[in-house]
């Protein structure tokens, strides 16, 4: 089976609880000469910040418009795809940040995200927040992102109990996300795809509601990205849903679905940069 991605996939849902969907999401095939690659993403604006919504959109746009600027003359190096993702991520913060400046009712507003670049069958991964990225194949689902939460703090140190921890007022705490601050530290992470693996990125209203391995063995058993996609969605629905839902799965099986939907649906598109700017086909 040929290692990379070649189909991709994203769905999100408002949930059960929630009166608005924050979170927002992208999956773009990039077409560049030799360069034949996929950028995914999901951002989860702040639960309860007003602007949340604005937030995670202007998160996802600045990583497209930074990203879709891909070099074109050779293939890219890990270094230079991370470097691009970790510049997308400060792009990011720096407009969301001003944005609130400009704004004072919007004071405040941040959000999670997590990205993933893939050309062949090296991929980059980046991410601010509890968003996360998985690596899923038939031997099992690998974290791929290190969560930015008081929670993952405290677990890592080992002095409290989970049960102390799920009792804490400071239980889903986010520390670090983009917006509240001026500069943000990005993590970015290095993967190399085999043939048959799977990328799901998703935010917490995913794994917070379905056991790693019921996700495991969704993404397996069904294979093609979009009923990966919906299936997840309908499963966190179904055991609750407390908060939005959302996820990207790209893999080596499917169709890659180019329509541009309603918002609860798909977004997705294959763009081709040229001379530095990109045009896209829907």
């Amino acid at each position: 089976m040929k290692p990379g991605l070649q189909s991709a996939f994203g769905h999100t849902h408002v949930g059960q609880r929630r009166e608005s969907n924050q979170d927002s999401y992208l999956c773009l095939r990039l077409l560049a000469g030799e360069v034949d690659g996929y950028l995914l993403a999901v951002a989860d604006g702040m639960g309860g910040h007003v602007g949340g919504d604005i937030a995670s959109e202007i998160a996802i746009t600045a990583l497209r418009d930074r990203v879709t600027r891909i070099p074109t003359r050779d293939d890219p190096s890990p270094e230079t795809l991370s470097g691009l993702l970790a510049e997308a991520f400060q792009e990011a913060n720096a407009r969301i940040f001003a944005r609130a400046q400009d704004d004072t009712s919007l004071h405040g507003m941040g959000t999670t995200m997590v990205a993933s670049l893939t050309v062949g069958r090296r991929t980059q991964v980046a991410n601010v927040g509890d968003s996360r990225a998985y690596l899923v194949n038939a031997d099992g689902i690998q974290q791929s992102t290190v969560d930015h939460t008081w929670e993952a703090v405290e677990l890592e140190r080992g002095e409290l109990t989970a049960e102390d921890i799920a009792q804490s007022p400071f239980h889903g705490m986010i520390t670090r996300s983009l917006g509240p601050q001026p500069e943000i530290d990005v993590d970015t992470f290095d993967l190399e795809l085999a043939g048959g693996d799977y990328l799901l990125l998703c935010s917490d209203g995913v794994y917070r509601e379905l056991r790693e391995s019921q996700m495991h063995e969704v993404v397996v058993t069904v294979g093609d990205p979009e009923r990966c996609c919906r299936r997840l969605v309908d499963l966190a629905n179904e055991a609750g849903a407390a908060d939005n839902v959302t996820c990207v799965v790209g893999g080596p099986a499917g169709e890659f679905a180019t329509r541009d939907a309603r918002a609860d649906t798909v977004r997705v598109a294959v763009v081709r940069p040229v001379g530095g700017s990109a045009s896209t086909d829907r």
